[in-house]
C-alpha cells in the first residue's frame, strides 16, 4: 500500500492560513451581530425612557389641573404644584442625562460596525463598490449638532420640556409664593426658559465633545486626513 505523500511546508502554511482567515471571518461577522444587537437595545431603551417620562408628565398634569381646583387649600396647593413640578423637572433631567449618554454609546456602536465593514472592505476589496454604508471609523461624529435640529433627536425633545416644566415651576413660586405681578413673572419665566435650555445643550456638548477627545480612530475618512494634512 503506497504512503501518503508528505504535505509540503508552503501547501501546510496556506491552509494554516486559511483556517486562521476563516477563524477571524467568523469572529467579525459574530461581532458585527453583537454590536447591531447592542446599538438596538440602547435605541430601545432610550426610546422607553422618553415614552415613561411622557405618561408621568401628562398624568401629572391632569393631577395639578384637579390640585389647582380644589380652592380650599388655599396657598397650600401652590406649594403642592410646585413640589410636583419640581419633581418632574428632577425626572427629565435625568432622562436628559441618560439620553446623552444613549446618544455617546450609539456613535461609539455605529463606529465599531463601520470598523468591521472596513475590514471586510479591505480584505476583499472586490465588494468595496457594493458597500454604501461607512467604512470610516470617524463617522458619525461625536461633536453635538445643533441642538434644535430634528437630527438631535429625543434629547432636544426632552431639554424643551424640561425647560417648559422650569418655567411653570418659576412662574408658580415667584407670582404666587412671592406674589410677584404677571409682568415680572413671565419675564422670569422667559430667562429660566432659556437658560434650562442653553445649560442642557452645553451639557450635551461638552459631553461629546470629551468622548470625542478620548475616541481611538484608526480608519479616518479622507475629509479628516485633509483637514490633518
Amino acid at each position: 500500500m503506497p504512503l501518503a505523500a508528505p504535505v509540503n511546508s508552503t501547501v501546510r502554511r496556506h491552509l494554516g492560513e486559511a483556517v486562521d482567515r476563516s477563524d477571524v471571518k467568523s469572529f467579525m461577522l459574530a461581532e458585527y451581530a453583537m454590536l447591531r444587537e447592542l446599538r438596538q437595545h440602547i435605541v430601545s431603551v432610550g426610546e422607553h425612557r422618553v415614552n415613561v417620562f411622557l405618561a408621568t408628565v401628562s398624568g401629572s398634569a391632569v393631577a395639578l389641573a384637579l390640585i389647582n381646583q380644589l380652592s380650599s387649600l388655599g396657598r397650600t396647593r401652590h406649594v403642592i404644584i410646585a413640589t410636583i413640578l419640581a419633581g418632574l423637572l428632577l425626572l427629565g433631567l435625568i432622562t436628559f442625562d441618560r439620553l446623552v449618554k444613549r446618544s455617546v454609546v450609539m456613535t461609539v456602536y455605529t463606529r465599531g460596525l463601520n470598523r468591521v465593514r472596513r475590514y471586510f472592505v479591505d480584505s476583499y476589496p472586490e465588494i468595496s463598490q457594493y458597500i454604501i454604508l461607512p467604512v470610516h471609523d470617524d463617522t458619525p461624529s461625536f461633536k453635538a449638532e445643533r441642538f434644535l435640529q430634528p437630527d438631535t433627536g429625543l434629547a432636544a425633545l426632552v431639554a424643551v420640556l424640561n425647560s417648559t416644566i422650569a418655567v411653570a415651576d418659576c412662574v408658580v413660586l415667584v407670582k404666587v409664593v412671592l406674589e410677584m405681578r404677571t409682568l415680572w413673572a413671565l419675564v422670569t419665566g422667559a430667562v429660566v426658559f432659556l437658560t434650562f435650555l442653553l445649560v442642557q445643550h452645553r451639557y450635551r456638548r461638552a459631553r461629546r465633545t470629551a468622548a470625542e477627545t478620548k475616541a481611538s480612530i484608526l480608519f479616518p475618512s479622507a475629509e479628516r486626513v485633509a483637514g490633518i494634512s
